[in-house]
């Protein structure tokens, strides 16, 4: 199956091929009903993300637009592990305070496995494969081919996380990396301008533009942020 899995999938450019030989793939496995969701920092601070799949159009416009993605259970959940797990394995309180699931029912959307996929830094990307509650060998489909699904994960991973614009990323421009990497050393905003040959207004500029991207509330909690993000380079 890995090597169906690599021959059929790897090396397809087109996104329309692709999304159609994942989904063949992902039928093979005994999956016809897949999320893929590219997250960019914690989803409780996000103001969008990236998604694609065959999941219900009007499903994924108001998951979108209600912003629902902020308090997910599975996306939350997602953003805290490596380890894949069944919707059923979130905790009780988690999934009981949520009316997303309830929600979703009325999309054929009732019980799931999450492989969550994690970048360097908070970014993360997640695949959900899911099905209706009448589905009775769902787990035991999910549970025969893990090894495989996984494999598919870091593939849809690898591939969509690409599509996803800007907006849906956390980046920093290389002028914005360089003025941080001066004031992370010390230097004043005067004298990252004079190093860098701009005005200190255009340093505090980019300070202030970098806080609002990473959602801090100071130039010493943004160098901190940045750096448990991977963010900060090492040199310039």
């Amino acid at each position: 199956m890995l090597r169906y899995i690599e021959d059929k999938i790897n090396g397809l450019a087109s996104s329309d091929d692709f999304e159609k030989c994942f989904e063949e793939v992902l039928f093979h496995c005994g999956v016809d009903r897949y999320s893929y969701v590219y997250t960019p920092l914690f989803p409780g601070r996000v103001t969008e993300v990236f998604i694609s799949g065959n999941y219900d159009k009007g499903w994924v416009d108001k998951y979108k637009s209600e912003r629902f993605f902020r308090s997910d259970p599975v996306l939350l959940t997602s953003s805290n592990t490596s380890l894949p797990f069944f919707w059923e394995q979130i905790p009780t309180e988690s999934r009981g305070s949520s009316l997303i699931f309830e929600l979703a029912h009325d999309y054929g959307i009732e019980k799931g496995f999450s492989i969550p996929i994690h970048d360097p830094g908070s970014g993360f990307g997640s695949v959900h494969f899911t099905s209706d509650s009448n589905d009775s060998g769902f787990e035991e489909r999910i549970i025969s081919n893990s090894t495989a699904l996984r494999l598919l994960s870091a593939i849809a991973h690898d591939h969509f996380s690409s599509h996803a614009s800007l907006s849906q990323k956390l980046y920093l421009s290389t002028r914005e990396k360089e003025c941080l990497y001066w004031v992370s050393h010390g230097k004043t905003y005067s004298e990252a301008g004079m190093i860098m040959g701009i005005t200190e207004r255009t340093i505090k500029f980019h300070i202030n533009n970098m806080m609002v991207k990473l959602d801090t509330m100071n130039a010493k909690h943004l160098i901190s942020k940045a750096i448990s993000l991977n963010l900060l380079p090492s040199s310039f």
